[in-house]
């Protein structure tokens, strides 16, 4: 798929959620955050630069511990304005160059790394998924923190994508669980690049 099947899909899948909500009587607070925060990182990876910017204000009038309900007049002003960002203004001229991926061709020698990514975002896991396989990388991905311990336990990935927001546990959580592992198992490489404040 190309980036803009992905940026459809991310339009498509924001109409959707904003209909089905301008249908409820109120939609949760806790809800309305979880879909600023999905949108804002799966936006900004397919390159809508606008939408991303625009949720990540947004997501600053909400929170992801408020049990508040709000009616659609209450959340469509925050809300509605980001449909209009989808528009993209059509190129004119000559298209700038692709940015070259990274390469995992060292001389002679091709290693093929494995990645875990965490993420219930659908479209933002494909995408990723897509890329980072063709550019050799062996990928494995999960929805929930559950499935993500599983495979990291299973796999032992060199590298770990991994959401702080997860629908069953907290990203955090999920990442002290990985470094306590990691020390009773001596992956000193893996206690290198983590680090929790």
């Amino acid at each position: 798929m190309t980036t803009r099947k992905y940026k459809e899909l991310v339009e498509e899948r924001t109409r959707e959620t904003l209909q089905k909500w301008s249908e409820q009587s109120v939609v949760e607070e806790k809800d309305i955050y979880r879909f600023l925060h999905n949108l804002k990182g799966t936006s900004g990876t397919v390159g809508l630069d606008a939408v991303e910017a625009f949720s990540g204000n947004a997501l600053l009038y909400f929170s992801d511990d408020n049990h508040r309900s709000w009616t659609e007049a209450e959340w469509g002003d925050y809300i509605y304005p980001l449909l209009e960002l989808f528009e993209e203004p059509k190129p004119v001229g000559a298209l700038p160059p692709l940015t070259p991926g990274i390469s995992l061709s060292h001389g002679n020698v091709h290693q093929q790394y494995e990645i875990l990514i965490v993420d219930d975002d659908v479209e933002l896991v494909a995408f990723l998924r897509e890329s980072l396989e063709r550019e050799s990388y062996y990928v494995s991905i999960a929805l929930s923190a559950g499935r993500g311990l599983k495979l990291f336990y299973e796999t032992k990935p060199d590298l770990i994508l991994l959401d702080i927001l997860l629908p069953d546990r907290s990203g955090i959580d999920v990442l002290k669980q990985i470094i306590g592992k990691a020390k009773k198992s001596g992956f000193q490489s893996l206690l290198s690049a983590a680090s929790i404040p």
